[in-house]
């Protein structure tokens, strides 16, 4: 069953015009009903898009200027630490609560999107992409090469949300947890969807051993990725090892 935020409009129209056959087929009662669940489904949507506007116009606004205020943060207590030997772990605090704020904005932007109100629906894929990257201006230098036909690739609105979430959550990974100087974001469109990777010079990891914990402690983070690509029928690979780097590759389908 569709959630009421996405039952389209011309559900409810078919659901009246029964209601009407229904009348005029002397069951007024049975038409009735028809109405009112009709009404109560029309009234719900609203509902739930007046929350996702609320959201997105004034809780991810806030959390922006949370963001944008870390960063600031860190540059002042990194000119304050100078060369002490406790540098590089207060620094790294920073980052944590920085890539944390990253993460809880790309979940309230998925709450924002459920409601119909997704910004990664509102603008251009490289707008969109191009702003998480300019996100990031902190250590992490993370660079994007885009390809110029992405904007007018055939993606269903799904499949643009999840390169936009993959994307946002493999770079969010990279700046909480790699210790990574430098990133690279690609992006290729071909005839059958589209391929993106995400490459950071980061510490690196043991996959197994990573993928393992996750399952057992219930966290998100790559298994979240790969899922959310697996649920619109693309391929997700983790490649990595200790010492780096860290490569995150994905295929999202066409829409045909």
């Amino acid at each position: 069953m569709l959630p009421a935020a996405r039952v389209p409009s011309d559900s409810l129209a078919r659901g009246r015009r029964l209601a009407g056959e229904l009348r005029t087929e002397g069951e007024p009662d049975t038409a009735d009903l028809i109405e009112e669940l009709c009404a109560d489904v029309e009234g719900v949507r609203r509902q739930i898009t007046r929350v996702g506007f609320d959201l997105h116009d004034e809780g991810l606004q806030d959390l922006t200027a949370l963001r944008n205020d870390l960063y600031l943060f860190r540059a002042q207590i990194s000119l304050v630490l100078g060369s002490s030997k406790d540098r590089r772990r207060v620094l790294g605090r920073v980052d944590d609560f920085i890539a944390r704020v990253v993460s809880l904005d790309g979940v309230l932007r998925d709450v924002a999107a459920s409601a119909g109100v997704s910004p990664a629906l509102r603008r251009s894929l490289s707008a969109t992409l191009e702003a998480i990257v300019d996100a990031y201006p902190g250590p992490c230098v993370v660079e994007s090469r885009l390809d110029p036909a992405l904007d007018s690739h055939p993606l269903t609105d799904d499949l643009r949300i999840a390169l936009v979430r993959v994307v946002q959550s493999a770079l969010a990974n990279a700046l909480q947890h790699s210790g990574a100087k430098t990133a690279f974001v690609s992006v290729r469109c071909h005839d059958d969807g589209i391929d993106a990777e995400i490459v950071d010079d980061g510490k690196g990891f043991d996959v197994k051993q990573v993928l393992w914990r996750a399952i057992e402690e219930q966290r998100l983070g790559l298994l979240g990725m790969q899922e959310r690509v697996r649920s619109v029928g693309g391929n997700f690979t983790v490649t990595s090892k200790v010492g780096g780097p860290t490569r995150i590759a994905f295929s999202l389908p066409i829409a045909r």
